[in-house]
């Protein structure tokens, strides 16, 4: 095991350490995966990756330093469900519906708004979401890490659009 690991160690450490996400690491065949809708539609897929492993375990390294900087310096609000562990659709469809049925015993007016944003991270545009860490504290390593991570910068760029394939 310690042949595995002490590789995937040293990378890790490297790539924290240089503050960079290597290209190299993030190769990764792009395939169209069906979501729901008219199949003849593009706009009705979206793309998936098979990243290979190490790229997964250094994705899951940052998730977890990111994920201890919000938790301990509570920067999500308790409303925020999807991506935290012991939060689930169960919970928010709970507190909605405890919220809204001790309104109406209040005799409170409710209003709702409902949108799906299934495709939003789509269209996100990297500049301003890196601009989002920058102001909940993160800074320096971590911050270039994540940049490097999203705007695919290095000598080598093996990713293509499932439209390109």
């Amino acid at each position: 095991m310690k042949a595995v690991s002490n590789p995937f160690t040293y990378i890790c450490n490297f790539s924290l350490t240089y503050r960079f996400f290597q290209i190299d690491v993030k190769y990764a065949p792009v395939l169209p995966a069906y979501k729901r809708g008219e199949r003849t539609d593009r706009s009705n897929y979206r793309t998936t990756s098979l990243i290979v492993s190490l790229s997964e375990l250094l994705e899951t390294t940052m998730f977890n330093r990111l994920n201890r900087h919000l938790n301990v310096n509570r920067i999500l609000a308790p409303e925020q469900y999807g991506f935290r562990r012991g939060n689930n659709m169960e919970n928010a469809i709970f507190s909605l519906k405890n919220t809204t049925l001790s309104s109406l015993n209040k005799k409170k007016v409710i209003a709702g708004l409902l949108c799906d944003i299934s495709k939003a991270f789509n269209s996100v545009n990297h500049s301003v979401l890196l601009q989002k860490p920058c102001y909940y504290g993160f800074r320096g390593i971590y911050l270039n890490w994540f940049g490097t991570y999203l705007k695919n910068e290095g000598k080598n760029n093996y990713f293509y659009s499932w439209k390109e394939l």
